[in-house]
């Protein structure tokens, strides 16, 4: 299946959850109805995963990069409330991890998510991604981020901290961090 059309494909399953979403929002619906409109969109949940890991995987096949350095590469994807980048190593290709790009913060999940497989953590990856991207969100007009780590999750934090985060707040276990973003900052 080609990207256009998985793409179409994937606009149109959105459409038709919004408006499930609509229906199961609405006052005047009876507990059959809702309990199959719930059913519908599990369903159409499930579907649109997989087509969005489909569409991951048919544009990181079939393309360069859109972010690199010396070390990794990036993939882009864009869709309405995220910005979501693949991270492979580009001496072997292996999909090592990700770091999604939230457009608006949610209070504890801050705008940066990440995550490096297990066995690739300890190089820095997670760091050198967060400075390809933060480049990428300047390009993008965004001047600053929220990042959150558990409290226990020290090589996390360590990330957040190196890469400029000012730790603003505390909720429950988790650290919340401001990053301003400039080119001078991220480029090391």
């Amino acid at each position: 299946m080609n990207i256009e059309s998985l793409e179409y494909e994937i606009k149109e399953l959105e459409r038709e959850k919004n408006e499930v979403t609509i229906l199961l929002k609405s006052e005047n619906i009876d507990e059959l109805k809702k309990s199959l409109l719930i059913d519908k969109y599990i369903n159409i949940k499930q579907q649109l995963d997989i087509k969005r890991k489909n569409l991951y995987d048919a544009l990181v096949n079939s393309r360069q990069p859109d972010l690199s350095d010396n070390e990794i590469d990036l993939y882009k994807s864009v869709n309405n409330e995220e910005i979501n980048y693949i991270i492979k190593l580009n001496k072997n290709d292996e999909c090592i991890g990700f770091i999604d790009y939230r457009k608006e913060s949610v209070d504890t999940l801050g705008n940066i998510g990440y995550g490096i497989k297990p066995a690739c953590r300890g190089n820095n990856y997670a760091l050198k991604a967060l400075n390809l991207v933060a480049l990428d969100l300047l390009n993008e007009g965004v001047e600053d981020l929220i990042i959150t780590a558990f409290k226990d999750n020290i090589p996390s934090i360590k990330t957040i901290e190196n890469f400029g985060g000012i730790l603003i707040d505390i909720k429950d276990d988790i650290l919340i961090y401001k990053c301003k973003l400039n080119k001078k900052r991220v480029i090391k």
